[in-house]
């Protein structure tokens, strides 16, 4: 990949992130002014499927949080599933150009 293709891929992922960013901004803070709760109801315990129960999942610490910092720990989310991506795919290639050998 030449180094051009991947500064344009970088600042299309950094303008993507941002769009992103802004849509959630903008609809928490219409949700805010409306009165209309984003936050999902909380499950029941009694959900259970014949063969398995769901896991007890507790996220308030993730609604708790204030805007900023969901935007931010979405965007290190983000960072780490990319970051692991893109070692599997390097790895990989690694893997068949040595097989190839």
């Amino acid at each position: 990949m030449t180094r051009s293709r991947l500064d344009y891929l970088t600042i299309a992922g950094l303008a993507i992130f941002f769009v992103l960013e802004a849509g959630y901004y903008i609809i928490t803070s219409l949700g805010l002014q409306i009165g209309i709760s984003l936050n999902p109801p909380s499950l029941s315990n009694d959900a259970t499927l014949p063969a398995f129960s769901f896991p007890n999942l507790n996220l308030d610490w993730f609604h708790n949080m204030d805007p900023v910092s969901k935007i931010l720990f979405a965007f290190l989310v983000i960072l780490v599933i990319g970051t692991a991506t893109g070692c599997a795919g390097v790895y990989m290639r690694y893997r068949k150009s040595r097989a190839s050998k």
